[in-house]
C-alpha cells in the first residue's frame, strides 16, 4: 500500500477532482496493489473508483474490512458526502469527504481514514 506522503498526494487529487477520470482511477489502483500478487490494470474493465459508488465501496471493503460507510446526498444532488467510520475497539471514528460525486466522496473519505490511522494527528484535518 502507498505511504502516507503518497496517500496525501492522492488525496489532494481526488479532492481536486471534478469527475470521472481514469487516470486518478489508475492512481488510485497502484497506491493499493497488493505487492506479491498480479495486479492486473485493464482501462476498459474495472476498476472505475471515481465513477462507480460500488467500485469505491469495494475498496473500502478490501483496505478496511471493520469500516462502515455513511452517504448523506443533498436533495438537488448537487452535493454528496462520505463518512468512513472505522471501529478500533476504542471509538468509532468518522472521515467525511465532500464532492460533487459519491464515487469521489467516498475515495476522500477513505484516504482521510487510513492517513488518521497512520498518524492521529491527521484525525484533526478529516473535516
Amino acid at each position: 500500500m502507498a505511504t502516507a506522503d503518497e496517500l496525501r498526494a492522492l488525496l489532494a487529487r481526488v479532492e481536486g477532482a471534478t469527475g470521472p477520470d481514469r487516470r486518478l482511477d489508475y492512481e488510485v489502483f497502484v497506491a493499493f496493489a497488493v505487492q506479491g500478487h498480479a495486479n492486473p490494470w485493464d482501462p476498459e474493465q474495472g476498476h472505475f473508483y471515481t465513477v462507480s459508488i460500488d467500485d469505491a465501496l469495494a475498496l473500502i471493503e478490501r483496505v478496511l474490512p471493520s469500516a462502515s460507510v455513511e452517504m448523506e446526498i443533498d436533495p438537488s444532488w448537487s452535493a454528496r458526502r462520505a463518512c468512513v467510520v472505522v471501529d478500533d475497539g476504542a471509538a468509532a471514528r468518522g472521515w467525511s469527504g465532500p464532492r460533487t460525486s459519491a464515487p469521489l466522496a467516498i475515495l476522500a473519505a477513505l484516504l482521510k481514514a487510513l492517513l488518521a490511522q497512520s498518524d492521529p494527528q491527521e484525525a484533526n484535518h478529516g473535516g
